[in-house]
């Protein structure tokens, strides 16, 4: 699918996204 660097920023990028939310999703 994705390189692992790739797949982490975009996990990171996610639980950003989450963060501005208030919502707060373990992976």
């Amino acid at each position: 699918w994705l390189e692992n660097a790739s797949f982490d920023r975009l996990v990171r990028w996610i639980d950003s996204l989450q963060r501005q939310q208030g919502v707060r999703v373990g992976t």
